[in-house]
């Protein structure tokens, strides 16, 4: 059992890097990684040789730094199912996170369609010159 979304490549990944010593696991709950002295050399070395991909990594680390964890958690397991699996936190939920599942071929060929998000918010979604257009339906009193 795992404590948070679980990839089983990751997983995989991270081992061989740490035979490699580019990184170093650290045991317990959670579980996390830290880069090495060799793996800190290396990720320069990419650093350099890549900068707009780490431009982008670092722009996506500055959004989601002060995201609160149960939210990162709750979005993970919403917009990818297959990581709760085998998860001991897998019914972690977030009021902050909402979501609306958008099947593309049924959105294709009706251009627009009516959904509903898991918080039950109404949302008109339609394609329009190749943009797609996301707009809250107004709820009627009731």
């Amino acid at each position: 059992m795992h404590f948070g979304p679980f990839s089983e490549a990751l997983n995989d990944t991270v081992k061989m890097m740490a035979e490699a010593d580019l990184v170093s696991i650290a045991e317990g709950r959670p579980r996390g990684f830290v880069l090495t002295r060799n793996g800190a050399r290396i990720a320069e070395q990419v650093r350099k040789s890549h900068r707009e991909l780490f431009k982008e990594s670092e722009r996506l680390v500055d959004i989601l730094a002060d995201v609160p964890q149960n939210d990162l958690i709750a979005l993970v397991y919403e917009l990818y199912p297959g990581f709760a699996k085998e998860s001991e936190i897998r019914g972690i939920r977030s009021t902050n996170v909402d979501a609306v599942h958008v099947p593309i071929e049924v959105l294709l060929k009706e251009r627009t369609i009516e959904l509903s998000s898991t918080k039950g918010i109404k949302y008109e979604i339609s394609v329009d010159n190749n943009r797609l257009v996301l707009r809250e339906v107004e709820q009627e009193a009731q």
